[in-house]
């Protein structure tokens, strides 16, 4: 074991001397009579370790595991500096002369090297830059007298790339302020992207500083001069300067800037190794490192002078560094690597975080990341690892670890503000072919230690290990403002999914362009983003949404009724069923814009949508019919497609007011709407395509064909055997690999039914984790009231933690995920089964051990498979056993005289529906008013159940315990009653 030499260690406030720094030990160790001779008293308690310094508290030690366990700071003063050569290679080969002037002139915070240094060090000659910068000749500069940001903006494309990018890309447009010199780069796949390009950015610098475009700098390619960009700017107030053609010198500062950028990126890839597909982040990177570094003719640093903030150097890291990204415990098995390796490609700023290209060639963006950026860095380096139990019971310093120590793994750091101090800011580049990204998610920065003096490790802040949210996003994230989606990679894509949108409103006379009469404060809109999958997960479009901030509106003035219907999903299930059962045909139509169609009965007044203002300055839009996000919308599209399918001989069904029917001599038609979605059920093909063809005449619809996907929801057909299977196939992988469970060993329960689940068990999750629990919690619910009855009991019980969830609550969630990596392909199954509706109901007593409440569980089944089911905690405590199960009862049987009127609307007949319970005690007091000291106190509104057995609208019957189908929906069962209960209701 190799000692480091001596350093000092702030523990809170105590000062420990003499501590010795050991690389090669994967613990950090503090010895307790160095604490005593520091001048600290101690206390041991069972759980803890207190320490006190004159009399007070100082420090709290919890026991883990045997081991007593403190948050210690190493001391910044005596860590070793960062070498000139390793700013050199952090800047992207920035000459030493000008890294001289950053350090000397105080342009950024967080460089520890001396202006000399950096001056000595330039006699050093460097490969990279004079393989990359040799015989390069400069452009003239270009005159210019702007004295304030966007006064002049010049534009440039670069490119064609003879090697595409990672992404596809293969030009690069660039972007410059005159003034501060601020640079953007984006890289394009094709030249038909630059107009989208350049509003994107001019709208994003424009909101950032405050100020306004005045002119715009420019060749006269046609990329620029076309119009699209001429009505842009127009529109804007922008005067578009263009260049005598072959003259590229008048627009010299572009110029410069594409031949600056252009001989970074061969320096960066040739001093990393790494391939020359990943030339568009490098650019990326060259530019985002260009921000921060001097300028001729400049006393500050073009970041500095666009956004009046000083940048940070210290998040800094060598392009093509050698970096290990946190695998989570949650997520690895015990002899799994704690750590993805993959090569620094750079900064992130709209996740603060940084870009690593994996070993295995993708690009993901992390927060918690070990860098080694000592040397040349040309092969993989060996994964790091280390022992679970250190893992978990080291809680090593907040503020990274400067004595270079564990390889543990199992500390996660922070995120570092990739935008080096202003990271609010998303201007700068966020990363090249932002498709091929996933993004593994750490918490907000913290402060950055000082570099270790040992092979270069630079480690963020740790925490333990359940703090770091296990998930990744999708590869294409949809945006969350029209500004992220116009400087996003699909910037072309979105920008013909809002010329569609508002080709439709236009279409539908959504509005009248008026000016605003002064009373009136228009409601403000926005855009909304969404991309639109098929079955397959497969892009289908993308699709741009305007939509009002029905917020705003104020009720009794802006709207009076909104409620609007829509299916229920037992009727979906339902309708599947007997679709199976008489193999009816069963058709989907999607409503293009159906909010569009509502007409409003209230005087309603929006805002002009932004990048397609009209007229002059005050015109507001009067509306004429609803528009996505008021109040009133769903309901006056509700009402004018009822009114419309009552033209075409429809009737609202009394069970379901989405459910529509029209019935025939030769079989009913029936509509199920879910907002804009329908699904057509007809016993001929003739009659479906007349219903299509009645609706397609009066709104603009989607024929989607035979249904195959609904509401996330995949419907496969045997038609042979008229059987139908419903599955969250997809949803459930998606899950699954969102929090990184794919490999994980699948788990044969959804709940352990030894773990008995209570508040405050287990330490308290912080904010973030805290939301990943909701989220992961809110996906499940989903699939547990669509297709899975079999966790529908696991997530009730996990949805009481929502408010204060802990580690125990995080850990039997991601349990759930596992169990549903194993179960990935179940599905519900209909067809082949009795079409006699059937129920089985039941209760866990006392379960809750919270509030001692005792948890309802039914389910009702139809042609083989569940359509309708509950897992649902008692609104009060049952005083026994019989009084929980009659509870129980009373709720079933409401289910099933809901599900007999729907029923009855399917034409179908029926008698009194049978319900399997399996107390006898509640099953004699269904039959008989008998009264009892065990049963006079039960609430009366739970007799109606009896009332509507001696109606013979329901019967019960007994069932044997292990013959209850509704078991798993009270409590966690074993493997084997588990499999029993899916077989019984269709779930395999």
């Amino acid at each position: 074991m190799v000692l480091s030499g001596l350093q000092g260690l702030h523990v809170d406030k105590l000062i420990l001397r003499g501590v010795l720094g050991v690389p090669g030990s994967s613990v950090n160790l503090i010895s307790i009579f160095q604490v005593l001779e520091s001048g600290a008293d101690m206390k041991v308690a069972a759980d803890r370790l207190d320490i006190f310094k004159d009399g007070q508290p100082v420090l709290t030690a919890p026991q883990r595991a045997g081991v007593w366990s403190l948050r210690a700071e190493p001391a910044r003063a005596l860590a070793a500096k960062v070498t000139p050569e390793l700013w050199h290679r952090r800047f992207g080969h920035l000459g030493y002369d000008n890294l001289a002037k950053l350090s000397e002139r105080d342009m950024i915070k967080g460089i520890s090297v001396t202006p000399a240094e950096f001056k000595e060090a330039a006699a050093v000659p460097c490969e990279p830059c004079i393989k990359a910068k040799q015989h390069k000749l400069p452009h003239p500069p270009s005159n210019s007298d702007t004295r304030a940001p966007l006064e002049l903006l010049h534009m440039d494309v670069c490119g064609p790339i003879q090697v595409p990018s990672l992404g596809g890309s293969v030009y690069l447009a660039t972007f410059l302020d005159d003034y501060s010199k601020l640079s953007i780069v984006r890289p394009l796949h094709s030249k038909a992207e630059v107009a989208a390009e350049v509003m994107a950015v001019i709208e994003l610098l424009e909101n950032q500083s405050g100020s306004k475009v005045l002119v715009a700098r420019t060749d006269n390619g046609t990329e620029y001069v076309n119009k699209a960009l001429s009505e842009y700017f127009a529109r804007k107030g922008i005067l578009h300067q263009t260049t005598v053609r072959y003259t590229p010198e008048q627009n010299g500062a572009a110029e410069r800037l594409n031949r600056t950028l252009m001989e970074k990126v061969p320096a960066m890839l040739e001093d990393s190794g790494l391939p020359k597909e990943l030339w568009a982040e490098a650019a990326v990177t060259a530019s985002y490192i260009r921000n921060r570094s001097p300028v001729a003719g400049r006393a500050h640093t073009p970041w500095e002078l666009f956004y009046e903030v000083k940048p940070d150097a210290s998040n800094m890291r060598v392009f093509g560094a050698r970096a290990y990204v946190l695998v989570p415990k949650e997520l690895r098995r015990k002899l799994d690597s704690h750590s993805d390796s993959g090569r620094f490609v750079g900064y992130d700023t709209s996740s603060k975080g940084y870009r690593i290209y994996l070993d295995s060639g993708r690009i993901s963006v992390a927060s918690d990341v070990i860098f080694v950026e000592e040397g040349k860095v040309m092969a993989p380096a060996h994964e790091i690892m280390g022992s679970d139990d250190e893992a978990e019971e080291e809680h090593a310093p907040e503020h990274g670890d400067e004595l270079g120590g564990a390889d543990d793994g199992g500390e996660a750091g922070d995120a570092e503000d990739a935008g080096a101090g202003a990271g609010a800011h998303p201007d700068d580049d966020t990363g090249a072919d932002a498709e091929d990204s996933a993004v593994v998610h750490g918490p907000d920065p913290g402060a950055q230690g000082a570099s270790s003096r040992y092979p270069r490790r630079v480690r963020e802040q740790a925490k333990e290990f359940w703090k770091v949210p296990p998930h990744a996003m999708v590869a294409i994230a949809e945006p969350a403002t029209m500004e992220e989606a116009l400087q996003s990679s699909q910037a072309a894509e979105w920008t013909q999914a809002m010329d569609e949108e508002m080709e439709s409103l236009r279409a539908n006379n959504t509005w009248t362009l008026e000016r605003a009469p002064g009373i009136v404060t228009p409601i403000p809109v926005k855009w909304v983003c969404k991309i639109k999958k098929d079955a397959n997960g497969s892009i289908e479009r993308y699709k741009a949404r305007l939509v009002a901030k029905g917020f705003r509106q104020r009720e009794g003035v802006d709207y009076d009724e909104v409620f609007a219907p829509v299916s229920k999903h037992a009727t979906l299930r339902a309708l599947l069923a007997i679709v199976a059962s008489r193999d009816m045909q069963l058709h989907h139509l999607d409503i293009k814009t159906a909010f569009l169609n509502g007409e409003l009965e209230e005087d309603v007044w929006v805002e002009q949508p932004a990048g397609y203002q009209e007229g002059e300055p005050g015109m507001a839009c009067h509306l004429n019919r609803a528009l996505y996000g008021l109040r009133q919308a769903p309901r006056a599209w509700h009402l004018k497609l009822k009114e419309e399918l009552a033209a075409m001989g429809f009737t609202t069904c009394d069970a379901d007011a989405a459910l529509f029917v029209r019935k025939g001599d030769k079989g009913n038609t029936y509509l199920l709407i879910y907002v804009d979605d329908i699904l057509i059920a007809s016993d001929t093909e003739r009659e479906v395509e007349s219903v299509k063809a009645a609706i397609k005449q009066v709104f603009d619809a989607r024929d989607l064909g035979e249904a195959s996907f609904f509401l996330g929801m995949i419907i496969e057909r045997d038609r042979a055997n008229r059987s139908i299977k419903l599955t969250q196939a997809r949803m459930t992988a998606n899950i699954v690999d969102k929090y990184g469970l794919s490999d994980a060993k699948p788990r044969s329960l959804p709940l352990d039914p030894a773990l008995r689940l209570m508040q405050g068990e287990g330490e308290r999750l912080d904010a973030s984790t805290a939301e990943s629990y909701a989220q992961l919690v809110g996906s499940l619910l989903y699939l547990s009231v669509c297709t899975r009855p079999d966790i529908a009991q696991a997530v009730g019980a996990l949805s009481k933690f929502m408010a204060s969830p802990t580690t125990i609550h995080w850990q039997a969630a991601l349990g759930i995920v596992r169990y549903l990596a194993g179960t990935a392909q179940y599905a519900l199954n209909f067809g082949g089964g009795d079409s006699t509706l059937e129920g089985y109901c039941d209760a866990d007593y006392a379960g809750d051990l919270d509030t001692r409440r005792s948890t309802t569980g039914y389910v009702f089944i139809l042609n083989g498979g569940a359509i309708s089911w509950c897992s649902k905690r008692q609104p009060t405590v049952a005083a026994s056993t019989s009084e929980a199960e009659y509870i129980a009862a009373a709720q079933a049987v409401k289910e099933a005289l809901w599900l007999r009127h729907l029923l009855k609307d399917f034409a179908e007949s029926v008698g009194a529906i049978k319900i399997h319970a399996d107390n006898q005690s509640a099953l004699k007091l269904m039959r008989n008013p008998v009264l009892s000291m065990r049963s006079k106190h039960i609430d009366v509104v739970y007799h109606f159940a009896r009332e509507r057995v001696a109606r013979k609208e329901v019967k019960f019957v007994y069932a044997k315990t292990e013959n209850m189908l509704a078991d798993m929906l009270t409590k966690p069962v074993a493997r084997a009653k588990l499999i029993y209960c899916c077989n019984g209701i269709g779930v395999s």
